[in-house]
């Protein structure tokens, strides 16, 4: 009987051991003696970026202290769970690990330009937003540290249409400001209506005074008139806001050159007596496009052109333009290789476009060679050159040079004798200047045309 009586208490034990086994406590005896039950914790984690932001340690049940991120270039909106919805960390008790993710949107700057001028210096308002722009606007506007917080950007030098840009927009802006900036677009985004929505969204206006640099220029396709002038002046030009400054309409007028040529970044352009850009139009010879820029005809050699004015004039940046014109023919007498080739018949026109770029491509060319880039790059000062095939000497060698006209008379440029003189001759002779040659000094050397 004592065995059952003994084999009952162990069984009664046991099962008590066991029952308390179910309900998770775990006992333990302090010091006094007493039993208390040890706390279950885990691990709550704070991401911003994709990086650890902040790790806690909570007791089951009890809720972390969230806070505000302070996170260079992110605006912090809220916490969001691990299925992306938006929640407050501090008042939701522990039950597991749990991760937040920090939700915001990329820092923008307020003021930075972010719509740019080709190298001619033509904002070109009405031609279509492409995805590379978009992508140079955003990353110009960027704040420091923003750039960890973009989304997958739009690349290509394809068109971005009106969804593909909205949807873009929801990144860095809030959906109802988007959805109202946005509203207007359909189909594929020019580049004035991208200026317009994004100075909404990042409430620039331009009625405020501005006071923009000093060097900053006016886009050479932008005047008075031009559609949205505020919103393109203030994505494409370095500026601030200030009392002490000028409106958009204020500034055009000031930055309004004078009337005839003028230069930039090696491309030619004409004011009329409006303070505008001529357009479609002549000025002697010379024929500017639509676009207000002096062309040939021939895109390539108009970049070449550019390209060699611009550099002469970066390192000659006093000069005025007929000291330039000089600058271009001694351009022509030194930079280049003679090279003997079949001449063209006397009075022999249309040679000069294609026998400029063969010897700014090739380096080697003979008389005509020459003259054909000298009359390229007086061209492209705003000269009215004048290519001519003829014949020199008594033996009547075939020859090429240009004509400018000053005050009523002709003038010869010879650049490519000018060169023989010094590289050709034994001695050299350095002295011989065949720039701008007067009509008395023709017969001396028997020009005929």
């Amino acid at each position: 009987m004592r065995f059952k009586k003994y084999l009952f208490i162990a069984l009664a034990l046991a099962l008590c051991l066991a029952l308390a086994g179910c309900d998770g406590a775990i006992e333990s005896t302090g010091s006094a003696g007493t039993t208390q039950a040890a706390q279950t914790e885990y691990t709550v984690t704070f991401l911003v970026g994709g990086t650890v932001y902040d790790q806690q340690t909570v007791p089951q049940g009890e809720c972390p202290t969230a806070g505000t991120p302070q996170a260079e270039g992110l605006d912090f909106l809220y916490w969001a769970d691990e299925s992306g919805a938006e929640v407050s960390p501090d008042s939701i008790p522990v039950t597991g690990d749990v991760t937040y993710t920090a939700c915001g949107y990329p820092q923008l700057t307020t003021h930075a330009p972010f719509l740019f001028t080709d190298s001619s210096g033509a904002l070109d308002p009405d031609g279509l937003m492409t995805k590379d722009a978009v992508q140079k606007a955003f990353n110009a506007l960027a704040a420091s540290g923003a750039w960890d917080y973009f989304p997958k950007m739009p690349a290509g030098d394809t068109t971005i249409n009106a969804q593909e840009l909205t949807e873009l927009l929801y990144h860095f802006f809030p959906a109802e400001a988007v959805d109202s900036a946005a509203s207007g677009l359909d189909g594929d985004v020019t580049r004035v209506q991208f200026a317009v929505v994004m100075c909404q969204l990042l409430e620039r206006t331009e009625d405020g005074d501005i006071c923009t640099d000093a060097d900053a220029e006016l886009p050479t396709d932008v005047d008075s008139d031009t559609a949205q002038l505020g919103s393109l002046l203030e994505a494409a030009i370095v500026h601030t806001h200030g009392e002490s400054g000028t409106t958009w309409s204020e500034y055009v007028t000031l930055s309004q050159r004078d009337p005839g040529f003028f230069l930039q970044n090696g491309y030619l352009y004409y004011v009329n007596e409006d303070g505008k850009l001529l357009r479609d139009g002549t000025v002697g010879l010379l024929y500017f496009g639509t676009d207000g820029r002096y062309t040939c005809g021939d895109e390539e050699l108009d970049t070449i052109v550019a390209d060699i004015l611009a550099q002469i004039i970066a390192d000659n940046p006093e000069m005025t333009r007929f000291e330039l014109l000089y600058e271009a023919f001694v351009y022509c007498r030194d930079s280049f290789t003679y090279l003997r080739k079949e001449a063209f018949s006397m009075g022999q026109t249309g040679w000069e476009i294609e026998s400029a770029k063969i010897m700014f491509t090739g380096g080697r060319g003979n008389c005509y060679n020459y003259a054909a880039t000298f009359w390229a790059l007086a061209r492209g000062l705003g000269y009215d050159a004048r290519a001519v095939s003829g014949v020199v000497l008594s033996d009547e060698q075939p020859h090429g040079w240009i004509f400018i006209e000053f005050d009523g008379e002709d003038y010869i440029f010879d650049c490519e004798w000018e060169m023989a003189y010094r590289v050709q001759h034994d001695p050299p002779n350095y002295d011989m200047n065949m720039f701008m040659i007067p009509s008395s000094k023709w017969s001396y050397w028997r020009y005929q045309w």
